[in-house]
């Protein structure tokens, strides 16, 4: 079984609770490193003003700068509503693996009745190329259903999509094979 890093789980301590059990969950299946949970200012503000930009939205506008407050104590503890995670140990090496990692954590989320988004897929429409901003690390908490949810399943669709752009019998068929390629 895989387990996370001290820094994986260091992310993850900044990140809404349902976001934790997703990752708990995931990593029993998948090795993953999470790079990202909640951002302050600063960091918000430096991923915005990158070339490239590693972000689009400013403070305090993204999921991933989203806080608590408690009036009766007087104080914000981070909770983000967006993580990003990477495969281990391809990294941003490979695409293929984002892809894979983002159908176990929609399956997982999905179970768990968790309504979630992917940054390789923004307006979840299942179709990878018509996004303008592709981020493939980037997951975030939804509120809504999700675009299949009625019509024939979500996951139904996700698997016909995954069968037809990787020529797979089924989604797990080649996995050694997509995840090295």
């Amino acid at each position: 079984m895989y387990k996370y890093s001290d820094r994986s789980k260091k992310n993850l301590e900044s990140c809404d609770k349902r976001i934790q059990l997703i990752c708990f969950e995931l990593i029993k299946r998948f090795d993953c490193s999470v790079i990202d949970g909640y951002r302050d200012e600063i960091k918000q503000t430096e991923y915005y003003n990158a070339i490239p930009k590693k972000s689009k939205l400013q403070y305090p506008n993204s999921k991933h700068n989203t806080q608590i407050f408690f009036p009766h104590l007087g104080y914000s503890i981070p909770q983000s509503q967006a993580f990003d995670i990477i495969p281990y140990p391809t990294g941003f090496k490979k695409l293929l693996p984002f892809y894979y990692m983002a159908g176990e954590i929609d399956a997982i989320a999905y179970s768990l009745k968790i309504k979630i988004r992917w940054g390789g897929d923004f307006n979840k429409d299942l179709n990878f190329y018509n996004d303008k901003w592709l981020d493939l690390a980037h997951f975030e908490i939804i509120e809504g259903e999700h675009k299949y949810e009625k019509k024939g399943g979500y996951h139904e669709k996700s698997s016909q999509l995954f069968k037809k752009h990787f020529g797979c019998k089924n989604s797990r068929d080649n996995l050694a094979e997509i995840y090295y390629c």
